[in-house]
């Protein structure tokens, strides 16, 4: 059978940038710069390979019968028997993936580095890239001219996103590295920048996003953080952890 694992999900990314950063507002993607980070992601498309397997496969999601795993390199595997046999997904990147989540057999979602979020509408067969974030190099003179709210998002460039969860085919959240919170309500057509509707001031890391109910959700990540909301994500609040270590 397929062996996976999600512990490596907090390690996946270097904290090599100071903590305190903190976004000032909630901004949404302007749709020509989403466009141009889809089009340097796609630029290699996952490899078909008969080894996909057997590489490094980190997240798993299970609908009925069927079962999702990502992992490296891009790789998606599909199984529609409970495991018995798989098949490799065409995915137009190969970026490292961290997390998938399916609301239906139909309908699913993964991310992983680059700050990206995939979809797909057919099962599986074929994904396309909704979201990205990938690194870009500035010079010190472009930096000079930054809002404060540019030079904030320079950490997360190129960062993971490291979970994501939908409660229904419209409304998701997605987690990741330097507190980076994502939320969608049109089922991952646009994606808005929730971050500072945590109190994260430190932005550490957001290792992992779930729900008991579709209603409460629950937030947790590096340094033991947590966070719960009881609205549906509107609003969050912290609570006290007993752990100072990551959570996965």
């Amino acid at each position: 059978s397929m062996r996976y694992t999600s512990v490596s999900k907090s390690l996946l990314h270097g904290r090599t940038v100071a903590a305190g950063l903190l976004l000032a507002a909630s901004l949404v993607v302007p749709q020509v710069e989403a466009s141009n980070r889809k089009d340097e992601l796609q630029a290699r498309p996952a490899i078909m390979s008969a080894k996909a397997a057997s590489s490094l496969l980190t997240d798993v999601s299970v609908v009925g019968n069927q079962i999702a795993v990502v992992g490296e390199r891009g790789h998606i595997l599909m199984s529609a028997d409970e495991g018995r046999t798989w098949r490799q997904a065409k995915v137009p990147v190969q970026s490292l993936l961290t997390g998938v989540f399916f609301v239906s057999p139909q309908l699913g979602w993964a991310v992983g580095h680059e700050g990206l979020i995939l979809g797909t509408r057919d099962g599986g067969e074929s994904w396309e890239v909704q979201y990205a974030k990938p690194y870009k190099e500035y010079t010190e003179e472009e930096q000079s001219n930054f809002t404060d709210e540019q030079f904030n998002e320079l950490p997360r460039l190129g960062a993971p996103l490291l979970d994501i969860w939908f409660r229904n085919e419209n409304e998701g959240f997605a987690v990741g590295a330097y507190g980076m919170f994502l939320r969608t309500a049109d089922g991952g057509k646009n994606w808005e920048d929730w971050s500072a509707r945590l109190n994260n001031q430190d932005n550490w890391h957001l290792n992992t996003i779930a729900s008991t109910d579709g209603n409460v959700l629950f937030v947790a990540g590096e340094k033991g953080v947590l966070f719960r909301s009881q609205d549906g994500g509107a609003t969050w609040s912290a609570i006290a952890s007993p752990y100072e270590g990551s959570f996965c």
